[in-house]
């Protein structure tokens, strides 16, 4: 409930000279804190739904690989968005590079299923487990 009240408290613009930006910076990290609640929050409430379970099967897929897909997709994202490489967020928006990273995610997604149908973890798990369990 507070959350979009801070937002409104946050975004006003008051004049430098007054304590309007003490005032912002505070209500920005309650609005931070309170937004967190909220989704925090809200993937509780869906948890219960089953149709959100199924999709959480999905999740669960992508986190036993996490380390690999987290470099995977650094990989691949650093390579799309920066200088070095294709540079497209120069050329696209927000909401495109937002698209291209739901795709890597899905994309992703089918592949730790894949691997996981042959391996029990992900190659780079895999390594983690045996560097950090040398006897």
């Amino acid at each position: 409930m507070s959350t979009p009240i801070l937002y409104l408290i946050k975004s006003i613009s008051l004049t430098p000279d007054s304590w309007g930006p003490s005032l912002q910076i505070a209500t920005g990290m309650w609005y931070n804190l309170a937004f967190m609640l909220l989704i925090i929050s809200l993937f509780v409430i869906l948890f219960r739904v089953d149709s959100f379970k199924k999709l959480s099967k999905l999740l669960q897929v992508y986190g036993r690989m996490s380390l690999s897909n987290f470099v995977l997709q650094s990989l691949i994202g650093s390579y799309l968005f920066y200088p070095y490489g294709l540079n497209l967020s120069v050329r696209c928006g927000v909401f495109i590079s937002a698209l291209i990273g739901m795709l890597i995610a899905s994309v992703q997604i089918l592949l730790s299923i894949w691997w996981l149908g042959k391996f029990k973890q992900g190659p780079l798990e895999y390594l983690w487990h045996k560097a950090t369990y040398i006897r």
